[in-house]
């Protein structure tokens, strides 16, 4: 039997919201407590609940870190409770699952994608490449309750920020500014709700101007690739899982959405088979249908 839990909020405008987590397993007989924040317990029949999209009884087959390694390589640590392991534990769908629309068809491109993370794409062509990679990020620290660390940059420049949206703001007609319309509330749904205003003006651009660059020596899990300054078309990938060998050469795993709105994968290498890639000599960095340079490389700031 698996894990039951419940997530849930309890506030008034009085008083600060508390992020709660209340999660049992079954284990000789009995249900017994687990630990699921700050750290993500390592069961895989442990409920999820650091990824609130998923329903409460799911139980994945595998996660990315269950991707195999290539001999003579280990995994890069990563702090308990980090983004970095939470990227790692993100669950894939089954093997063979097919890549699918926003629109719920199949993606004519059915060959680049090693793996699909378990992830809900929507029904609007909204959540695509930057998107995709600022979710990610704001659903780890929505897990955790940390709530004044989800804010975003638009386009125009304006920060968005979830602080102020679960306290019942809303935009003004020029995407600017902040006036008071709403309730207070940090339900999901509500968290959705300040998602999709995001992926409506944010962008590749905008995820651009508010990342820093990384070398390629310091690549860890959370980093991405962003191109946002052309004038026409730009995109963004983020690094999922890293290993290194004994010679420090680091090899890597890449998820990636994309426009229009699609699954987020794991994409396969340029060889076509492994999902690790690797740094070769030269500026450039190559992908599934994307050539990068190495200086596009960037991560949030912490």
């Amino acid at each position: 039997m698996g894990t039951v839990g419940r997530t849930g909020t309890r506030f008034s405008e009085s008083t600060p919201t508390h992020l709660f987590i209340l999660a049992f397993e079954f284990r000789n007989g009995k249900f017994v407590p687990v630990n699921l924040l700050p750290e993500f317990h390592k069961s895989k029949k442990t409920v999820c609940a650091a990824y609130s999209w998923l329903s409460p009884n799911y139980e994945p087959e595998r996660t990315v870190k269950d991707i195999p390694l290539p001999t003579g390589y280990r995994r890069l640590e990563s702090p308990p409770g980090s983004f970095q392991e939470w990227l790692r534990n993100l669950p894939l769908k089954p093997e063979k699952t097919p890549i699918l629309l926003y629109t719920g068809e199949l993606k004519p491109i059915q060959y680049l994608h090693y793996a699909i993370i378990e992830i809900d794409i929507g029904s609007e062509d909204l959540q695509q490449c930057a998107d995709i990679i600022m979710r990610l990020k704001a659903e780890y620290h929505y897990s955790r309750g940390e709530f004044d660390m989800i804010h975003f940059k638009f386009l125009n420049g304006f920060k968005f920020e979830y602080s102020k949206w679960k306290n019942g703001y809303r935009l003004n007609n020029s995407q600017n500014g902040w006036i008071k319309t709403g309730d207070i509330s940090d339900d999901y749904q509500g968290f959705t709700e300040y998602l999709y205003q995001l992926y409506y003006f944010a962008n590749t651009k905008s995820l651009d101007s508010e990342t820093i660059p990384v070398t390629t020596s310091e690549i860890r899990p959370g980093d991405m690739f962003v191109q946002g300054i052309k004038p026409q078309f730009n995109h963004a990938v983020i690094i999922l899982d890293v290993a290194e060998n004994k010679d420090r050469e680091h090899i890597f795993i890449i998820g990636r959405g994309n426009t229009p709105a699609q699954d987020l994968e794991i994409l396969k290498n340029p060889e076509g088979k492994s999902p690790w890639h690797r740094f070769k000599s030269g500026d450039s960095f190559q992908t599934a249908q994307w050539t990068f340079k190495k200086t596009d490389l960037k991560r949030f700031p912490e």
